[in-house]
């Protein structure tokens, strides 16, 4: 039960990054999002031939000894050879970081009090296929210890951390598919808990790997099979979605109570007004419609706001049969067909532990610009996806003050943030 004798403070959205199949910038990746470019391609990071999916959301161009030039040479040499996944985390989080005004490192009165939250689903899992691939060919010899540091889940949050000279509170969840939105959240909280004054939240994954496709593609697994039309592979909500698509990025936000904003004089561009968090009962992978239902009445509640109030919807919508239409009659339930939808997954794939993170920068964005994306590739609604306002064929404008965002994770894990525009 929340505690309503809490005094919540309106946490504001001071800095955002993104790396993503449809940039490397949060301009790149909206200026595409907005024009219905798909993110979407055949594999190139790999020989896929063989595999019964042979599609994701790779990002494209990212050259880490570009984008890291200008650190301090331990923590660039650090970076430069990290996996990808945390490599993704930290480049997001450094463009964060300058829109928002601090300074790189912290000043030394703010670094005990700046908390950094970096998630990713399967931790440095581009160097476990390496290391697996050497073992395997009997190269025992060829490792290092210092490879342990581009394993394991909270490089990233470490990576971070020593390169902004943060030395408050930070932890790395894993949450499956709602580790993003997650980071988010319980960033939020440590604002509001003061524990921290300024709260790095990320979300990361670099999951194109031959090892994970065959996983999620194994015996039917959830995966789309539209290798000959990768482009139109992402289709949440159409009756003929066959599965999601695998994608890959990061994306970040720097989180301040509006107070300390707006007393340094802080770039507002927007605020993280509510967040939800439950797990549900349907099981391992299938969704609990009832415990998404609650996580979106919990992230309201705190926001202070009705559902009549939103105005737009990012849902977790991946294109999977059964995960789209439960999250459909949730959102039906709860609101009706009053607001907009924008599923963005049809542009970038699943991006895992980064989905929830970009698409909640993709709501700071539709606030600060008053657009809502389309949901790109759906053309017939599947029936038991029906009753709810999606936005198709093309981006529209729309007034937009509040906007909601839900990520679900297998394991049944819920998880909802609703943004404010701002003032």
């Amino acid at each position: 039960m929340n505690d309503r004798s809490v005094n919540y403070s309106r946490i504001a959205v001071t800095g955002i990054g993104a790396v993503t199949p449809l940039g490397n910038s949060v301009a790149e990746s909206w200026q595409n999002l907005c024009a219905g470019v798909s993110g979407i391609d055949h594999t190139a990071g790999y020989d896929a031939a063989d595999f019964p999916v042979q599609i994701s959301g790779e990002v494209g161009g990212f050259e880490p000894n570009t984008v890291f030039k200008g650190l301090p040479r331990r923590i660039y040499n650090d970076a430069r050879r990290q996996d990808r996944t945390h490599q993704y985390a930290l480049a997001a989080a450094l463009e964060a970081l300058a829109q928002s005004g601090l300074p790189l490192p912290l000043p030394e009165e703010l670094q005990f009090r700046c908390g950094v939250v970096s998630g990713n689903c399967l931790g440095g899992v581009t160097s476990v296929e390496s290391a697996s691939q050497r073992t395997g060919r009997g190269e025992l010899s060829s490792f290092l210890p210092s490879e342990v540091l581009r394993i394991m889940p909270n490089a990233a949050t470490a990576l971070i951390a020593a390169a902004f000279r943060a030395r408050g509170p930070n932890f790395t969840p894993s949450v499956a598919c709602a580790t993003g939105t997650i980071a988010m959240g319980e960033a939020m909280w440590m604002l509001q808990t003061d524990r921290a004054d300024v709260v790095v939240a990320c979300g990361s994954d670099g999951v194109v790997v031959p090892t994970v496709t065959a996983v999620f593609a194994a015996r039917g697994g959830p995966m789309s099979r539209r290798n000959d039309d990768p482009k139109h592979a992402s289709q949440p909500a159409d009756i003929d979605r066959d599965g999601f698509v695998m994608g890959e990025g990061g994306a970040a936000m720097i989180l301040e109570r509006e107070a300390d904003a707006k007393a340094r004089g802080a770039p507002i561009l927007g605020y993280l007004v509510g967040y939800g968090c439950t797990n549900g009962t349907g099981g391992r992978t299938e969704p609990d419609g009832d415990g998404q239902v609650q996580t979106m009445k919990i992230a309201l509640e705190m926001a202070g706001v009705a559902p009549a109030d939103i105005a737009a919807i990012n849902p977790h919508m991946t294109s999977t049969v059964i995960g789209d239409r439960v999250e459909a009659v949730a959102l039906r339930e709860m609101f009706g067909d009053k607001p907009f939808v924008s599923a963005t997954k049809s542009s970038t794939g699943h991006m895992l532990a980064a989905a929830g993170s970009f698409e909640a920068v993709a709501c700071v964005k539709m606030l600060a610009e008053q657009k809502v994306p389309a949901t790109i590739n759906t053309e017939t609604i599947d029936p038991d996806c029906a009753g709810i306002n999606y936005v198709l064929g093309k981006t529209i404008d729309a007034p937009l003050e509040f906007v909601l965002s839900n990520s679900f994770g297998f394991g049944d894990h819920n998880a909802t943030l609703v943004f404010q525009r701002a003032d």
